[in-house]
């Protein structure tokens, strides 16, 4: 069965740079598309997806509050563990097709996704 749950932005490029932002920022109420234009920088409807991008991986509550995971993947100590386990979050999906999906080549992983979303 293909599924439509797995995250993604129309700017890939793009979530790298929200992230490094919302690791300098201050931790927002609520993350919403006014936080991400006036605070982090991210101006129009690409940058938006981020906010779902991000609930799917959990590091926001539906609500669009930070939850535990976003306030630790902003802390250095603790980010790249945070980060890994919003990915595997996001991406359950992949994850149970190949739980070494993280180490496929382009090709291999373009393929899981095509099998996975139909």
């Amino acid at each position: 069965m293909a599924s439509n749950n797995i995250p993604y932005m129309s700017v890939p490029g793009s979530i790298t740079k929200i992230l490094e932002k919302i690791k300098e920022a201050g931790t927002p109420e609520n993350f919403n598309a006014d936080f991400l234009s006036t605070k982090l920088g991210f101006k129009g409807g690409n940058y938006r997806t981020f906010i779902s991008w991000a609930k799917k991986t959990q590091l926001l509550n539906s609500d669009g509050t930070p939850t535990l995971l976003y306030k630790k993947f902003r802390n250095p100590t603790t980010s790249k563990v945070s980060l890994a386990t919003a990915i595997k979050n996001g991406y359950t999906e992949l994850y149970s097709r190949n739980e070494y999906c993280h180490e496929l080549d382009k090709k291999g992983f373009k393929g899981l996704v095509m099998e996975a979303t139909g």
